[in-house]
């Protein structure tokens, strides 16, 4: 099997998705031969290799991209005779003699188009009229998603599958005491807070939260811990904040690394997630997961991802997010309800559990491609 890493060339909740199934793929099917892929200068194929046998990384003079994907990639299946290509990232070879799973980490193109720049957009196009019509399976992360990709690209349906990425172990409930001290110490963080986790731009609805903020400050102290880079269409934390009647109110972390949340999402009074459209929703998952209580937008696969554990309020719906707010900070009996019954939401979203999910759709994948190869054998013996 050849696995293209694009390691470096992505980022967000999609490089965790890469990181964490190459991480754990190989011991979900240790009978099979993988070969990573390494494009120019990226050690991630090299670091997600380390440890397994089984798995033995080619690396390329190709930086990872559409030529990557559509010439370099097949012709190398191609003389490696692999039997299939599997891309944990939504990018991935229109031809060659070989089986094509991918995963679909977004659904941003299908449901809020208007929300993504140019480049994004043409990417997308491409993705949807080359390549997905072309695929074996498209792994989709959530039913929502899965139900969205259907109406949008009139893909059979025994062609999209519903695998649930994981969450990884270092999520997990924290003493709220010694949290708010790591926090403090770490970010200079004191008093209580609302967090923010997400890559900035306009589908990640930052101004909601923000105005939301702002209609419960006269009432509460808190402030809004913001942690993201800024992407397209986006203007600064500090912009927003001033915009909204909030800039005392805001500490703008930046983008920060996966090790560095825990103890953000255990000290936090809630998390905000108001996002006009989540194929799955990591930051709401993790949050869960450390027993934060969270506030979640209606769209996508966030009621699917929260279930009860969670608060609900409509995308875009500043009103209804303070009025959630209100509910959540003055009522102390919600908040524990809460931060019990979010680990036990999302305790089904295990790493290990998701690879041995995906290794089964890869090994029906070959063994559907084996069938007609006898029958032609068959029909024409030497």
């Amino acid at each position: 099997m050849l696995v293209p890493v694009r390691g470096r060339a992505i980022d967000g909740g999609p490089a965790v998705l890469e990181r964490e199934l190459l991480r754990h793929l190989p011991a979900a099917a240790p009978t099979w031969r993988f070969v990573y892929l390494a494009a120019r200068h990226d050690p991630t194929a090299h670091e997600l290799a380390a440890g397994h046998e089984g798995v033995t990384v080619l690396a390329t003079a190709t930086p990872a991209g559409l030529w990557w994907d559509q010439l370099v990639v097949p012709r190398i299946a191609r003389r490696l005779g692999a039997d299939v290509v599997f891309a944990a990232f939504s990018a991935l070879a229109a031809a060659g003699p070989f089986a094509r799973v991918l995963v679909l980490p977004g659904g941003d193109y299908f449901t809020v188009p208007e929300v993504l720049n140019l480049r994004n957009r043409l990417k997308w196009h491409l993705l949807r009229h080359l390549v997905l019509p072309r695929l074996d399976r498209v792994i989709c992360v959530s039913q929502r998603h899965r139900a969205d990709v259907a109406a949008a690209t009139g893909l059979p349906p025994e062609r999209l599958v519903t695998v649930h990425p994981g969450i990884s172990p270092r999520f997990r409930p924290l003493p709220l005491e010694q949290a708010r001290a790591q926090v403090g110490t770490r970010f200079g963080i004191q008093g209580p807070y609302l967090l923010f986790v997400g890559h900035l731009f306009p589908n990640k609805g930052l101004e909601t939260a923000l105005a939301a903020l702002a209609r419960i400050a006269p009432a509460y102290p808190h402030r809004l811990v913001v942690v993201g880079g800024i992407r397209w269409g986006s203007r600064s934390v500090a912009e927003l904040a001033r915009a909204a009647g909030v800039g005392s109110r805001v500490y703008a972390l930046g983008p920060l690394p996966q090790a560095e949340l825990p103890a953000l999402y255990a000290a936090a009074d809630a998390l905000l997630m108001p996002s006009r459209y989540e194929s799955f929703g990591f930051a709401a998952a993790e949050a869960l997961a450390c027993g934060c209580p969270a506030i979640l937008s209606t769209a996508g696969a966030l009621p699917e991802v929260g279930g009860a554990a969670a608060l609900y309020a409509p995308p875009g719906d500043s009103e209804a997010w303070a009025q959630r707010l209100r509910e959540l900070l003055s009522e102390p009996a919600l908040a524990r309800r809460l931060r019990e019954a979010g680990p036990k939401q999302v305790a089904r979203f295990r790493w290990g559990l998701v690879a041995r999910r995906l290794a089964t759709v890869l090994a029906e994948v070959v063994a559907a491609r084996a069938v007609p190869s006898r029958a032609r054998l068959e029909a024409h013996p030497s």
